[in-house]
């Protein structure tokens, strides 16, 4: 009689690259972690920081964000989810918004596995002499090699883990030297270590010796089995935390699904298989919207033709929109989610892409994503833009920001005057 285990597969789960714990508009960390290399400085990889602070993104009405070093943000359905279904598996910590010092309603959730993963090794740079970390981390020698492995790595029933290796981007000496090889070949003077480093991590004194390497970017993978990705998913909790596309012909074993259907009831008794519905208040929202129209009405504003633009295009645009570009017409706001130095436009109905955002128009997007039905109204000078989904074909639409980079949608708000105060107070 065969008594082995059936296999877990699991699954990488990746985001979006600007995530809510980073400083400012850098993908740095706003939460340092302390030295446990005095030598390198190499980090504690597994200390949380308390407490512990989020940057942008705290109204998003996502349950589950990427967050830094293989953990992740929940909210409080999600967060009650992964209590019921794999006790035990995360440590959960509060946050609170860096700005305001205010608690948030997002908990970080750090997994209590972390497995060493196959394919990945540290070879051909120099390591510490002291706690014999390497200098920029471990890499994969054949990318395609590497995921073929992950996709058959056993993770023996684990659910929730993050990975053993971690990788940097490189380190904040070697990008001091760099850019000044540079500036001299440009006929530039040299920079100062502080004029270097201010802007990304403010304090960091110069190296005292030729091993003292500060990490830039420093990252783990984040796993899930794809039992409970799946369960996740059907459960509908909304968030910018999904599969990594190169696992997206992984699929749910007979004993996967058997679990699945099991904790679905265990949830569906508990009042927790529905998609949240957003906790501001409507009112609250569309009174701060009639005085936001009020102090930037323009004057001798031109009327226009909503219902000729939605006859044409065959669907309705929402209310709030039109009584946006009635009362203030197209309006630039500046560093939207803390996106420094960016310019976020709000287009008339004429400038507005009525094609290349509709559902089945991307079919990278899955799962949430692809039932998006998404018209592009506001366009940001980085590539980036914001859609209506108009899918539900109601008198107001959810609104989702488009990332070119990572071609990833992402819920920004429920309607569109709480994105507007979304522009407005930059977070």
């Amino acid at each position: 009689m065969n008594t082995k285990s059936p296999k877990t597969c699991c699954v990488e789960m990746v985001g979006p690259d600007v995530q809510m714990d980073q400083h400012g508009s850098s993908y740095d960390p706003a939460n340092r972690l302390p030295a446990k290399c005095q030598h390198c400085s190499f980090p504690y990889l597994d200390f949380v920081p308390q407490p512990y602070l989020l940057t942008k993104g705290v109204v998003s009405p996502s349950e589950m964000s990427p967050a830094q070093m293989g953990n992740f943000l929940v909210r409080k359905r999600a967060r009650q989810i992964f209590e019921i279904v794999v006790p035990q598996a995360c440590a959960f910590y509060p946050t609170i918004e860096k700005k305001t010092k205010k608690p948030t309603d997002w908990s970080l959730a750090v997994p209590k596995a972390i497995l060493a993963m196959p394919g990945r090794k540290a070879d051909k740079q120099p390591s510490c002499p002291k706690c014999h970390e390497p200098k920029s981390g471990y890499a994969f020698e054949d990318h395609a090699r590497y995921i073929a492995q992950l996709r058959q790595f056993d993770s023996q029933r684990v659910d929730v883990f993050k990975s053993q290796d971690w990788d940097s981007s490189g380190t904040a000496e070697d990008d001091f030297v760099s850019v000044n090889r540079e500036r001299k070949k440009s006929g530039m003077p040299p920079q100062s270590w502080k004029e270097h480093i201010q802007w990304a991590i403010p304090g960091l004194e110069p190296p005292t010796h030729p091993q003292r390497w500060t990490r830039r970017h420093l990252s783990r993978n984040l796993f899930f089995s794809i039992r409970l990705e799946q369960l996740l998913k059907r459960a509908k909790v909304k968030g910018q935390l999904v599969r990594s596309y190169a696992f997206k012909e992984v699929q749910p074993s007979s004993e996967d699904e058997k679990w699945i259907e099991e904790k679905l009831r265990l949830l569906a008794d508990k009042g927790l298989t529905g998609a949240v519905k957003p906790t501001q208040k409507a009112g609250g929202i569309q009174s701060w919207f009639q005085q936001f129209l009020k102090r930037n009405a323009t004057t001798g504003q031109k009327s226009v033709r909503f219902a000729a633009v939605e006859q044409k295009q065959s669907i309705t645009l929402p209310q709030a929109y039109k009584d946006f570009i009635s009362a203030v017409g197209s309006k630039s706001f500046a560093d939207v989610c803390g996106m420094e130095g960016s310019t976020t436009t709000v287009l008339l109905p004429h400038r507005l892409d009525f094609k290349n955002y509709r559902r089945g128009m991307m079919p990278y997007l899955e799962g949430e994503q692809a039932e998006v039905d998404g018209v592009m109204f506001a366009e940001i000078d980085s590539g980036d833009c914001f859609v209506f989904d108009v899918s539900a074909k109601a008198s107001d639409c959810s609104i989702y920001w488009y990332r070119h980079e990572e071609n990833d949608l992402e819920p920004f708000a429920a309607n569109f005057a709480e994105c507007i105060k979304r522009f407005v107070q930059k977070n």
